[in-house]
């Protein structure tokens, strides 16, 4: 306020504030939710429709800057987009599973756990390649999936259950995705001898609004 025309503090006020930056669950889900999901013996995660600001140059023209697909996606195992890709074998450790790899000349790597919330089984995971061809690093933390139908026998497929968060509204997916990096490089000698090179990159920070990610375990 003002006092003779000069500004002055006429009162103040403490305020305790109270925050959490990063809460780790650490509840283990249900003992029936727990052993029906340590009999998963697979894990598959495919995130589609990247955004297409993906930055490529060098020597060989092979791909325009937006990427190698019209498509862009990411799955485990496996780097670029395919189709009918195999999942991870996966063995589990209590309330964390993990996969020594799909790939013998340069295994892939994936750890994960999981908790939950009361409601949700919440899933977290790392992966990354290691071929300096493709390197792609992915992380994401406490992905909500709802256990109903995974506890349900008439939803199983082939006999077999599965647990599965599927998600198209990209504003949602990009809360749990943490990181999301990918490097290409490749070469290729000419027949004068000359090698030609064409490097591509992918650090994600803008998403596309039809970004598709779905998440499997299943025995």
């Amino acid at each position: 306020g003002r006092i003779n025309n000069k500004g002055k503090y006429i009162d103040f006020k403490y305020f305790n504030v109270n925050f959490e930056t990063d809460v780790e669950c650490k509840t283990p889900p249900p003992a029936n939710i727990l052993s029906k999901l340590q009999k998963t013996t697979t894990f598959k995660c495919s995130i589609v429709n990247l955004p297409a600001t993906v930055e490529g140059h060098g020597s060989m023209n092979k791909w325009t800057p937006a990427a190698k697909s019209g498509a862009m996606g990411f799955n485990i195992p496996g780097n670029l987009l395919q189709r009918n890709v195999d999942a991870m074998q996966i063995t589990w450790s209590g309330t964390s599973f993990s996969s020594s790899g799909s790939s013998q000349e340069y295994p892939d790597k994936l750890t994960g756990s999981i908790c939950y919330d009361g409601s949700n089984v919440l899933v977290s995971f790392d992966y990354q390649t290691n071929n300096p061809a493709d390197e792609l690093q992915w992380s994401v933390k406490n992905l909500p999936i709802d256990p109903k139908y995974f506890m349900d026998p008439k939803y199983d497929f082939d006999g077999k259950s599965q647990l599965q968060y599927t998600n198209t509204d990209a504003s949602v997916v990009k809360k749990y995705i943490t990181r999301l990096e990918w490097k290409s490089h490749e070469e290729r000698v000419e027949y004068d001898g000359e090698v030609k090179v064409w490097d591509t990159s992918l650090i994600s920070a803008d998403w596309s609004n039809r970004c598709g990610f779905v998440v499997t375990f299943r025995e």
